[in-house]
């Protein structure tokens, strides 16, 4: 596993883990980090701290930082409320606004609609830049820093390695959707134009495609996962996934069958091998699987796609 993935995960293990001391902690030294003449800003006396939780002087880009305690079942009607109130403390109290960000740990859930519709109005009504920061975002302004800076925040990467941990960036995706109660059911989407056509192209049975077909109607789990997680971990397992399936089609060669023989190889090697000594484990991350396999399908990550000119002849 690279230095940086385990960065990676250090950091949302302190995220998902921190009280409201120790997130906006995590916040300031991610900022220091990013910017040289960033300042946080401690309460004083009865005044608090003006809505202030920290700020880069040379853009005039403040910060107000928002850590419910984990587990509790915090009111995102409060959290809005409490971007609107700290930036009037803002304008009252400091100079130079032109940036106001609500920091919020999310936990990597979402920003809640109400918070992102207040910082809407405070931009339309004010002239002035403001967005929300959650978990995904702060993540990757972490792995923009330099090593040594990651190191210092969440310490040195491990030397050794627990075998019940998923090396892969995969690994993210298939224990969240393994962990699910039940899929968020059949999604509203339809199904990509060239979807049936591509799995003609390739070769796959009847049987195959009808799973893809089915998993694929599964989709919003795995968009809503990576939509929150970010770009950077879509991307990676796009690139993982990629690479499995060349490597399929050097191990598989191009039998009647190929294409179906590939697809259960695939399956099976992205299921982690802690899961095959559970049977329970091994049938929830087979279903998260061919879930990913569906969706990584569609975008065309696995699987050749049809050429252009056959879908316009």
């Amino acid at each position: 596993m690279s230095s940086l993935f385990w960065y990676r995960l250090l950091f949302r293990l302190r995220l998902h883990e921190a009280d409201s001391m120790a997130f906006q902690n995590l916040v300031n030294a991610v900022f220091q980090g990013g910017a040289d003449d960033f300042q946080s800003i401690a309460p004083w006396g009865s005044a608090g701290d003006g809505g202030n939780d920290g700020y880069v002087r040379s853009s005039g880009h403040y910060l107000q930082v928002y850590g419910p305690k984990a587990g509790s079942n915090w009111s995102p009607a409060v959290a809005a409320k409490k971007s609107e109130d700290d930036f009037q403390k803002l304008l009252n109290k400091w100079n130079g606004l032109n940036r106001y960000s609500f920091v919020l740990n999310d936990r990597f859930q979402g920003v809640p609609g109400p918070v992102e519709i207040s910082l809407q109005n405070i931009q339309k009504l004010y002239g002035v830049d403001a967005d929300s920061i959650a978990c995904a975002q702060l993540t990757d302004r972490f792995t923009d820093l330099k090593e040594f800076e990651m190191m210092e925040i969440v310490g040195g990467v491990p030397g050794h390695q627990p075998t019940f941990i998923d090396k892969r960036k995969i690994g993210e995706l298939l224990e969240h959707l393994a962990n699910k109660v039940s899929p968020n059911g059949l999604s509203s989407k339809g199904l990509a134009p060239d979807f049936d056509e591509k799995i003609e192209f390739n070769g796959l049975s009847d049987a195959v495609g009808a799973r893809l077909r089915a998993n694929s109607y599964q989709d919003a789990d795995v968009t809503g996962f990576l939509n929150v997680r970010g770009q950077w971990l879509a991307e990676g397992i796009a690139q993982e996934l990629r690479d499995l399936y060349a490597e399929s089609k050097s191990t598989i060669i191009d039998l009647e069958d190929a294409a179906d023989l590939r697809y259960v190889w695939m399956v099976g090697k992205v299921i982690p091998e802690s899961a095959h000594a559970h049977p329970h484990s091994f049938k929830a991350f087979h279903g998260a699987a061919e879930v990913i396999l569906a969706h990584f399908f569609e975008a065309c990550d696995v699987y050749d796609k049809p050429e252009t000119s056959s879908r316009t002849a």
